[in-house]
């Protein structure tokens, strides 16, 4: 295993969004907005009350619970403010909170976990290239598009999901 740090501010650039804390984004907003499901601070609330979910009953989610590595940086709640940059390799998500920026999680492109390089469609395997980036009430979504030459031609939007704790694909049906 390599020693050397990743150095995710030094790739190339696809797409980048901003994360800002809105008034009408319940993520970020849980008690008054009656939010269900993890918030930025890591707990989960249900209907703006903070409870417990799934079995075993868990009150945080697994994100806020991570410990600091390559990937993940100290913080545990979500940015309120951050910076959010996808690359050929890697989706980085930074704190706006200090110069420099400072790396809140890191996502790599085809380590098999939540970004994948390749789909598999019945007994076909798609390759993708990542190609948008957008956030929006807790959930960061990595627009991936058909490698060239595919016979499948459907765009895939990969969900990061901090509310549900998950990430999972939509997918478009190409005509």
């Amino acid at each position: 295993m390599s020693t050397t740090p990743y150095n995710f501010l030094g790739q190339s650039i696809l797409a980048s969004c901003l994360i800002q804390i809105r008034d009408d984004d319940s993520f970020f907003n849980p008690v008054a907005l009656q939010h269900t499901g993890f918030a930025y601070d890591g707990n989960y609330y249900a209907a703006g009350v903070p409870g417990f979910v799934g079995s075993p009953p868990v009150s945080q989610a697994s994100w806020f619970l991570e410990g600091v590595s390559t990937f993940r940086g100290a913080t545990g709640p979500f940015p309120t403010a951050g910076l959010v940059l996808l690359s050929p390799a890697a989706l980085s998500i930074f704190e706006d909170s200090s110069v420099p920026l400072t790396l809140w999680m890191g996502f790599l492109l085809g380590d098999g976990l939540a970004l994948s390089d390749n789909y598999t469609y019945g007994a076909t395997t798609v390759g993708y290239t990542p190609s948008a980036v957008q956030y929006a009430n807790g959930i960061v979504t990595v627009t991936m598009t058909p490698d060239p030459g595919s016979s499948n031609q459907s765009i895939l939007a990969v969900n990061i999901d901090f509310i549900q704790d998950t990430a999972y694909l939509d997918s478009s049906v190409a005509p």
